[in-house]
């Protein structure tokens, strides 16, 4: 029979404010430093917690509240450092949290035994995992931590708290990795809800539940709810009633590509994000689509000028098209006479900002660059 070897502990070592409180202990109680070194990641994470809650200038006061969990430990007749250090040798991790914190909300310890041997980054962390346990408020965003797998970090402890609430759901939870994301999905949230006004909370809750597995970023489910906007948040540069020019929202986009035949629907986020507007030209027995680009300086500016199948409109529809967005201030490409020159070697040199969108210029679509200053500028 083969005895499998008994468990033998091992020091993790730890510094910064921790290290300080702990040798401001080990000082007034011998070895308290070498027992936390060796220490349960659930002992270990207790005290640590428990560090920024002593009052150093008058530790009377923590030694009176961990007496009444080890009256013996702690001695009125020693130092009140000593008192505690030997109170927090001596109790166990939840009567540590009732002196230190006043109550030991469900899950709190839980989550304290998952953080790993290295404390919380922040002191004050420790005061924020409490909170987001104890509070009633916090109880969906608490789930989050609780049924997590595996270890707990500083990083998840703040995701928890910044998502917004319809975003507090275990499959958005599983799916960020930074604090920095979690943001990032809370500007998505807003410009969902000013696109979609009539959409509640509920509903948006709800759409979570069927996260794609291949949805790793939520950057589907947020192109989706973009996708589906009847509204975009830029302001036309032409009147509402133009009999010319037809406003197409990103949930008309798809109608649009098809009659049009061309990818008019992956322009959904680009008109949603308000980087971009795209029009259908109305005019009887004319026809085109018209995608402007914004500026910074509140201008616009033509991107692209198509016929069906990405073509180049006849020459009549081009000129009744430029006079129109002249006509109105929308500005146009320059480098007017070399137009061949700029497609070649700007394709050569990889620069597609100056050729119109990269990722149709891959698929071997006509020049936007070209059609707008070249062909208009020959057809006046």
């Amino acid at each position: 029979m083969v005895l499998t070897p008994k468990y033998k502990p091992h020091p993790r070592p730890f510094g910064g404010l921790y290290l300080e409180v702990a040798s401001k202990l080990d000082s007034a109680y011998p070895g308290y430093l070498n027992r936390m070194l060796y220490a349960s990641t659930l002992k270990r994470n207790i005290q640590f917690a428990a560090y920024p809650e002593i009052d150093f200038s008058q530790p009377h006061l923590m030694a009176a509240r961990l007496r009444a969990f080890a009256p013996d430990a702690c001695c009125p007749s020693l130092d009140p450092v000593a008192q505690i250090a030997r109170s927090l040798l001596a109790l166990y991790p939840r009567d540590i949290a009732r002196a230190a914190f006043g109550s030991v909300p469900e899950g709190f310890l839980g989550v304290l035994g998952r953080i790993g041997d290295d404390p919380l980054p922040e002191p004050a962390d420790y005061r924020l995992v409490f909170n987001l346990f104890a509070d009633p408020a916090n109880k969906a965003r608490a789930k989050l931590l609780r049924q997590k797998a595996g270890q707990v970090s500083a990083k998840h402890l703040s995701i928890s708290m910044l998502l917004a609430p319809v975003l507090v759901h275990q499959k958005v939870f599983e799916r960020i990795r930074s604090a920095e994301v979690a943001e990032t999905l809370n500007m998505a949230l807003d410009l969902i809800r000013q696109l979609h006004p009539t959409a509640t909370d509920e509903a948006l809750h709800a759409s979570l539940d069927g996260l794609s597995p291949k949805d790793h970023d939520l950057s589907d489910w947020v192109g989706t709810w973009l996708s589906k906007a009847e509204a975009v948040p830029m302001t036309s540069p032409f009147p509402a009633d133009d009999p010319d020019l037809r406003l197409i929202s990103p949930a008309k986009l798809p109608e649009l590509g098809r009659r049009f035949k061309n990818c008019a629907a992956s322009y959904a986020s680009y008109l949603a994000l308000g980087t971009h507007l795209v029009f259908e030209w109305t005019r009887p027995g004319q026809s085109a689509v018209i995608v402007l680009r914004s500026l910074r300086d509140g201008r616009w500016l033509i991107e692209q000028v198509r016929s069906e199948s990405n073509g180049v409109p006849d020459r009549e529809t081009l000129v009744a098209i430029r006079e129109k967005l002249q006509g109105h201030g929308i500005l146009r490409y320059g480098g007017a006479g070399r137009a061949e020159i700029t497609k070649r070697l700007a394709h050569f040199l990889r620069l597609y900002g100056l050729e119109g969108h990269g990722d149709l210029l891959d698929e071997g679509l006509p020049d936007p660059f070209e059609d707008v200053t070249d062909a208009v500028g020959q057809a006046a």
